[in-house]
């Protein structure tokens, strides 16, 4: 348990006057320029995931989000939301705050005849790590009978001493159960059975660290943006957009849990142990597994998933040689997945990363396997590594780490929406170039646009992922109003693609460059011509379309480019 004064964020960050995109001319004859590598979102960007995530943070750890899943946060007094036993609380909001406003609210307790209790539970994972905060302030003197603790259990509750000057307190557990929240309790055994005190921003978030306050004043929770960072170099990489995504592994990474199996061909199964050595997340315990298959063909740790036969999924983990327990250097160890007859062989080395193989499923099988084995050309007979966050994803490529317990978990889609109109961005009769850049992580299973411009009715021109290949699109993914500009690009690589078009033309064109390499399409017909009046990230239904990248940038220019301006604008 801890507690602090704490710190209290707005859940929309504004950038600097300095770092404000304009839509006026930037100088180079641009009307709107997006910078996500500072990172700040444009507070004209409207963002919204609804679901926890993590990211690669500024110190190239994996990291939660910033969250607060504790809907109602400030709402203390509606019985509707935070539950009061029978008539023993007396509950009074519009109370001064610890920042001056007035979201806190005066409780009055008395647990003469039963426990004096307010309590709000919301949806969790269980077998995860949660933390609980709060800030509190006694009416006047110091109290000391107000049980601070989890919704869903009295482990690790405790009674903070409350003073006249607000505190922020916290306790940190592991989800028991598929509920859990807080609870402020006064006991009728306990002395006195009385207290009178404030509360103020409850908040509810993944992990082991109190964070700044981000209020979730409705009922919907509050989930930060991610601004990604190779996790080497330590760059920033840019906004994350994410479509959803499933982890189909439950216990991602506890791998001593029963739901690794451990088995072999030969005389010895793995062993899973804990070691104190640093994670990729930060953490001073990691979990090492060791394999032996001599004698045999296989060694291996495996845990039970499911997929859609025909479909391509994605398995992936952290790995890293354990040299400190005597271990070599450089050792190779195999990623499988359900009944692949190859599978994969990894070099793991002294530094920590994130190996990830795909496979076509030939079956519903998409067990995740850990697995020495002779039919893995480059395995050794033996191994010793540490491992970390295990993950098996439909598609193709890794997306972000999706932490699982008990059960496999979800994470939804990233969108950010923006309303902009014809007459701001200063172009005239749908004459435009766009420019984004960034870095594909995954490729979908289906068609999906990622970034667009759109107008109420039609959607002009957007930017798309389908395979290997990015499609500049005009009109809608059904075939018609469409004209598709093919410039592939791979996996894992940074991407600088811009694409022009005038949709006044009687025959429309489209120019297109990716790396600088152009190239051009002619359009079947005019297509849509209604001015623009958004701009999307991930902005569609089928959120389960989308793959995942980072944007760092994307520039708009009220103007239709040559290929020889499009190359300079793509160049590196």
């Amino acid at each position: 348990m801890r507690y602090d004064v704490g710190r209290f964020r707005r859940p929309m960050r504004r950038s600097t006057e300095g770092q404000l995109a304009s839509l006026v001319s930037l100088g180079d004859g641009s009307t709107l320029t997006l910078d996500f590598t500072t990172g700040l979102l444009d507070p004209r960007l409207s963002f919204e995931r609804l679901s926890t995530a993590t990211f690669i943070n500024s110190s190239g750890l994996v990291a939660w989000a910033a969250a607060n899943m504790m809907t109602r946060s400030q709402s203390q007094d509606v019985n509707a939301y935070w539950n009061a036993f029978g008539t023993s609380v007396t509950r009074t909001g519009s109370q001064t705050d610890p920042f001056g406003g007035s979201g806190a609210v005066k409780l009055n307790y008395d647990a003469t005849s039963a426990d004096a209790v307010i309590s709000r539970t919301v949806s969790v994972q269980q077998g995860l790590q949660y933390t609980i905060s709060v800030w509190l302030r006694a009416d006047s003197g110091t109290v000391n009978n107000v049980r601070f603790g989890r919704g869903a259990s009295a482990a690790g509750a405790y009674f903070p001493s409350l003073t006249t000057t607000w505190q922020r307190f916290s306790l940190t557990f592991t989800a028991t159960g598929g509920s859990d929240g807080m609870e402020l309790r006064v006991l009728t055994s306990g002395t006195p059975k009385t207290a009178s005190f404030h509360v103020f921003g409850a908040q509810l978030e993944p992990g082991g660290t109190m964070r700044d306050y981000n209020p979730a004043l409705l009922d919907v929770p509050y989930h930060a943006p991610r601004f990604d960072h190779d996790p080497t170099t330590l760059a920033p990489r840019g906004l994350l957009i994410e479509g959803q995504a499933t982890n189909a592994v439950t216990y991602s990474n506890d791998f001593s849990n029963a739901a690794w199996l451990l088995d072999n061909s030969g005389a010895t199964n793995p062993s899973v142990s804990t070691v104190s050595q640093t994670g990729p997340d930060g953490a001073a315990t990691v979990a090492r597994i060791t394999l032996n298959k001599t004698g045999g063909t296989f060694s291996r740790i495996r845990n039970t998933a499911t997929g859609t036969a025909s479909q391509p999924y994605t398995m992936s983990v952290w790995m890293k040689a354990n040299t400190a327990s005597g271990g070599a250097a450089t050792q190779n160890v195999g990623l499988r997945i359900g009944a692949d007859p190859a599978g994969f062989n990894c070099v793991v080395t002294t530094t920590w990363k994130r190996f990830q193989y795909t496979y076509t499923l030939s079956n519903t099988d998409a067990n995740a396997q850990i697995i020495l084995w002779d039919n893995i050309i480059g395995n050794d007979e033996t191994a010793d590594v540490l491992v970390y966050g295990c993950q098996i994803e439909a598609g193709s490529g890794a997306s972000s780490y999706i932490p699982t317990g008990a059960s496999t978990a979800t994470r939804s889609q990233d969108t950010a929406t923006m309303a902009i109109t014809s007459a701001d961005l200063g172009f005239d009769n749908n004459r435009y170039t766009v420019r984004i850049r960034g870095k594909q992580n995954t490729f979908g299973v289906s068609f999906a646009r990622s970034a667009r411009f759109f107008a109420a009715s039609t959607e002009p021109i957007g930017f798309a992922v389908n395979s290997a290949t990015f499609y500049p699109v005009s009109g809608n993914t059904s075939g018609s109003n469409i004209a598709i500009l093919t410039i592939a690009n791979s996996l894992n690589q940074d991407f600088r693609l811009a694409w022009s078009m005038d949709a006044d033309l009687a025959t429309g064109t489209m120019l297109g460059s990716r790396n600088q390499s152009a190239s051009s399409v002619n359009r079947s017909n005019t297509g849509p011509t209604a001015n623009i009046t958004g701009f999307g990230l991930n902005t569609n239904t089928a959120a389960t379309a989308y793959a995942s990248m980072t944007i760092r940038d994307i520039k708009f220019w009220p103007m239709m480019m040559n290929a020889a301006q499009l190359n300079a604008l793509t160049a590196p």
